[in-house]
């Protein structure tokens, strides 16, 4: 596998943030500047691309927002941080909104919304959109949490049957022998195989805490 130190992995990730997809040219370019084989530039962006809208086995894609508008974002599993293509920092004080895009379900938004207003559990398919415009298709589980007077305190947000575009993308590339081989097997396997870019440790959310979806 490639593996970079820290200041080196912060200066690909910035890069990452502004051009997902450079070309060979660009790559050459970063490559110089970083001090690095093109090839492990190549490859770090192709796992980092993976990444990204990649599921695998036992992935935990849950959120917790607050209980009243807007409902921010108050805790997200490193699941979903590393398929929505998100850092702790990006999503902190922000909503669901960000996974919105041009073909996300204003009707599904307006039920969803609907049953939140009300305090009540809903589940809902929904397309979404990663950050860099990946969009993938989920069904999205938001129940009330309460607290200990049995009162609503937050929200739990929670994904499940996710699939994306990069799922058929990353098969496509194994399949014709696209990925560099040291990460042949960890695009089979899944992304819980490949190293977590750019992504801080997590912390369980306070259960007085309030939340949303």
């Amino acid at each position: 596998m490639v593996w970079v130190n820290s200041a080196m992995e912060s200066n690909l990730e910035l890069t990452f943030n502004i051009c997902p997809e450079p070309t060979e040219e660009q790559v050459v370019h970063i490559a110089s500047r970083c001090g690095q084989p093109k090839e492990d530039v190549m490859a770090w962006f192709i796992a980092r691309r993976v990444l990204e809208g990649n599921t695998h086995a036992g992935m935990k894609m849950e959120v917790y927002t607050r209980l009243e508008p807007p409902h921010q974002i108050m805790w997200a599993s490193d699941d979903w941080l590393n398929f929505c293509g998100f850092n702790r920092t990006e999503v902190s004080g922000q909503t669901l909104r960000v996974l919105q895009g041009p073909e996300t379900s204003m009707d599904v938004i307006a039920a969803i919304m609907d049953a939140v207003r009300r305090k009540e559990t809903i589940q809902a398919t929904l397309l979404n959109y990663t950050k860099h415009s990946v969009p993938f298709y989920h069904t999205i589980s938001i129940e009330p949490l309460v607290n200990a007077d049995g009162q609503p305190a937050l929200y739990k947000v929670a994904s499940s049957d996710v699939m994306s575009s990069r799922d058929v993308v990353a098969w496509q590339q194994v399949a014709a022998g696209g990925l560099p081989d040291q990460w042949q097997l960890a695009a089979t396997y899944g992304a819980g195989m490949l190293p977590a870019v750019g992504f801080p440790a997590t912390s369980q959310p306070a259960a007085e805490a309030e939340q949303i979806a």
